[in-house]
């Protein structure tokens, strides 16, 4: 079998312990799908390429009969198991159309660079620097950790809607989650520090800066 091409992308494992924590905690952001999509169940095994809004070959795989296809409104197509379709899934007044009403908690990519993952389906999923990383909330509230997948940020943004914490205000930015470049980044520097530093600096400038004393008359 050959090696596929990674492009340069550096592997994480979504389902190891760190993430399922990091998924778990308060890092995360609870999202809820709101688009309607097209859906149809494939009568025969169909090789599926997912392509995102800007062009990008995401991943592909070949989805077996009896899955269902589901293109969302940016055009990506991917394949899902007829159980998951009528959890994630409602139908509409409109033929071959479903209103979509899944959850997901999502976290934003800190690699400072593009990363692949063997996904659930098992082939490799790619996705850029400013991408996220989500896990299904299934219906009883608890978290599908063994199916973590890559979420391209303008997916994201056009298919999902922040739910606000409980008490909180209302989320008015779709898609709030802090994405960090490259170029934000100290050499050897993980970037989820990059907010924490950013903040320290903020305490010591203000600690340092001189108090103003008033002009003599």
């Amino acid at each position: 079998m050959t090696e596929p091409d990674h492009r340069g992308h550096t592997y994480i494992d979504l389902t190891s312990p760190e993430y399922a924590a990091r998924f778990a905690s308060s890092e995360a952001r609870e999202y809820r799908k709101t688009a309607t999509v097209k859906a149809r169940i494939l009568t025969e095994d169909t090789p599926v390429a997912t392509v995102l809004a800007d062009g990008t070959r995401e991943t592909e795989r070949v989805a077996p009969a009896g899955q269902w296809l589901v293109e969302n409104p940016g055009g990506e197509q991917y394949a899902v198991e007829p159980a998951e379709f009528e959890a994630r899934y409602g139908p509409t007044s409109e033929p071959g159309v479903y209103q979509a009403k899944g959850r997901i908690r999502a976290l934003a990519n800190t690699t400072g660079g593009p990363v692949w993952i063997n996904a659930p389906w098992g082939e490799p999923q790619y996705g850029a620097a400013d991408c996220g990383f989500a896990c299904l909330i299934r219906p009883d509230g608890s978290l599908d950790l063994a199916k973590p997948y890559i979420i391209a940020r303008a997916e994201l943004n056009q298919t999902y809607t922040a739910v606000p914490a409980e008490g909180g205000p209302a989320v008015t930015d779709p898609a709030p989650l802090k994405f960090i470049t490259t170029g934000q980044l100290r050499p050897h520097e993980p970037a989820n520090t990059v907010a924490g530093r950013g903040e320290a600096q903020r305490r010591t400038q203000s600690r340092t800066k001189p108090e103003r004393k008033p002009p003599t008359r």
